[in-house]
């Protein structure tokens, strides 16, 4: 390699107006990089935010639905109500959990790997993974808890929106 036409000694001999001009350019891309970064951190940060808000809805109707179920062990109940979850694409598998924690009813949808609840999961909480959220919600009855809705949601639409 030339020392004549190295980058450091091409922009130690331009003009100060080249040094200047080229300054600008590189504060203007990197400005330009961090905003990108900014907005793409934001748009994950609230798509998962509505995404809690959502599936925590969906899991306080199936509790709300369940709890007769759940009371009087009418597990066929339980199950129908699990199955209306066939019709939300985003939902993986869904449990309805007895107080102590054993599975009272399930749903896992076709063609998708069959789920385990992580134990990292608390009793009224979500959890990330790197391709599902998990949700669990308290069923309750007289002000006391007689089991928990736990589901599970894909991540596909996150993916999808950070896409376009």
């Amino acid at each position: 390699m030339n020392n004549e036409s190295s980058p450091l000694r091409r922009f130690r001999r331009a003009s100060i107006q080249r040094k200047q001009m080229l300054v600008i350019m590189l504060t203007s891309c990197v400005a330009l990089l961090l905003a990108c970064v900014g907005f793409v951190t934001m748009e994950v940060l609230t798509f998962r935010s509505s995404m809690v808000q959502s599936l925590s809805t969906m899991a306080g109707m199936i509790a709300n639905n369940s709890t007769a179920a759940l009371q009087f062990g009418l597990q066929k109940d339980a199950d129908n109500d699990l199955a209306v979850l066939k019709t939300e694409t985003n939902i993986d598998a869904a449990w309805i959990l007895r107080k102590d924690g054993a599975i009272f009813a399930e749903y896992h949808r076709e063609g998708r790997e069959r789920a385990i609840i992580p134990k990292e999961l608390g009793h009224n909480d979500h959890l990330f993974q790197r391709d599902a959220l998990f949700l669990q919600r308290v069923v309750m009855f007289d002000r006391e808890p007689v089991g928990y809705v736990c589901l599970q949601s894909n991540l596909e639409g996150l993916y999808l929106r950070l896409e376009q």
